[in-house]
């Protein structure tokens, strides 16, 4: 499937937890940042409730030079960029797969605004979904969702995405979604911390949709 039938769009509105110092890499620029969002989400049982998460997002080049000098630990702000996974040693010393999302875009928001967490994806699923229940018996589906992005002139990033649906969407979906399907998906990202094998901070996270938009796309 061609990166231009993929799509891997991460938007953020959220409040600065911490950051790094400014790096130079062999490529160039970069620091690391926490953007903390809070907002409101649908549970698998149908309640509304707040939900806080921390990204990690990763600056590099000119956004990182232009973003360095006027961010800092409380600046509100909103970033666009790609969900990239990586794989880690656990503090355990087991595999962990960390996610960060690459910025290419952001902006200081000048005056109090909703924060929020989205994510766009339209890619191709590379398992057979699996059923299940949750231990308060509510229904899910799971399955990997893998997107191409084109990084540079002559370079692609293939990332696949844990995706899993709750309640109705999870039911009505099950005898629609196959290997093989390409599908277009709207959800957030639900986050979690973990510790390396030196006991630094690993950043996780599950994309979670309640049917909000997973659409199958034409066979490219």
């Amino acid at each position: 499937m061609s990166s231009k039938k993929c799509e891997n769009l991460v938007s953020l509105t959220g409040t600065v937890e911490s950051l790094t110092k400014k790096m130079q890499g062999p490529t160039g620029v970069y620091f690391f940042l926490v953007l903390q969002t809070e907002t409101e989400i649908l549970s698998p049982v149908g309640e509304i409730k707040k939900k806080s998460d921390s990204h990690e997002i990763l600056f590099e080049g000119s956004v990182a030079d232009l973003l360095f000098p006027e961010v800092s630990k409380g600046t509100l702000m909103t970033i666009t960029g790609k969900r990239i996974i990586k794989k880690k040693e656990g503090e355990d010393g087991s595999p962990i797969f960390s996610t960060r999302i690459i910025a290419d875009r952001f902006r200081i928001e000048e005056n109090p605004c909703e924060h929020v967490n989205s994510i766009l994806l339209t890619g191709s699923v590379t398992n057979t979904p699996v059923q299940g229940k949750s231990k308060n018996g509510n229904a899910y589906l799971f399955f990997n969702l893998e997107t191409i992005s084109k990084i540079s002139k002559d370079k692609e990033k293939r990332t696949v995405h844990s995706i899993r649906l709750w309640g109705k969407a999870a039911l009505t979906n099950a005898k629609k979604i196959g290997k093989g399907e390409i599908l277009k998906i709207v959800g957030i990202l639900k986050t979690q911390t973990k510790k390396s094998k030196k006991g630094h901070p690993i950043y996780c996270s599950d994309i979670i949709t309640n049917g909000l938009l997973v659409e199958p796309q034409p066979t490219f």
